[in-house]
């Protein structure tokens, strides 16, 4: 059949179709519309669209805190574990010259096998007290304090402290 000024959708045109095309965007448009109508309509999958929209902006600021909380964290950890094994080391030098090398040593090497850049552990503090001078003699308390610069873990000090006592049976 040929085409008329009205063609249905069963005919088959022979020339010029343009009104055809128009009538198929028409047609497709005003389904959609109507799909979209009945969509509105119905209340389905509605409660999933409401709780992405109310739920995820609540959500992406837990998630930023649980970052900076495990980085954080992580610090801390890092630093309490340089601060025991330090200490071990310094007790179990043999001079308090040898043992303050031991110190930075164990920090450098410990610090990076631990995850930390070089910045950060050029950024830790070490801070020393003993209760006698020179430290290594028997029944003396050994304190060691380990700092890491706030700039370094998220604008929060990190600080770590081990305690250690030298053997009262000693002879170092």
């Amino acid at each position: 059949t040929y085409c008329t000024s009205r063609p249905r959708a069963r005919d088959r045109c022979t020339g010029d179709c343009k009104h055809r095309e128009y009538a198929m965007k028409r047609f497709t448009l005003n389904q959609l519309l109507w799909l979209a109508k009945k969509a509105i309509q119905r209340e389905e999958g509605s409660a999933s669209i409401e709780f992405v929209a109310l739920a995820l902006p609540l959500f992406i600021p837990i998630f930023i805190f649980l970052g900076q909380f495990a980085s954080i964290s992580s610090h801390e950890m890092v630093v309490q574990t340089l601060a025991r094994e330090s200490l071990r080391s310094y007790i179990e030098s043999s001079s308090d010259e040898s043992g303050e090398v031991l110190i930075r040593q164990v920090v450098e090497v410990g610090g990076k096998q631990l995850g930390l850049s070089q910045d950060e552990v050029n950024a830790i503090e070490i801070e020393m007290k003993c209760s006698k001078k020179p430290c290594h003699q028997p029944n003396g308390r050994v304190r060691i304090t380990l700092t890491m610069d706030p700039s370094m873990s998220h604008g929060r000090l990190v600080e770590a402290a081990a305690q250690e006592y030298f053997s009262p049976w000693s002879q170092k």
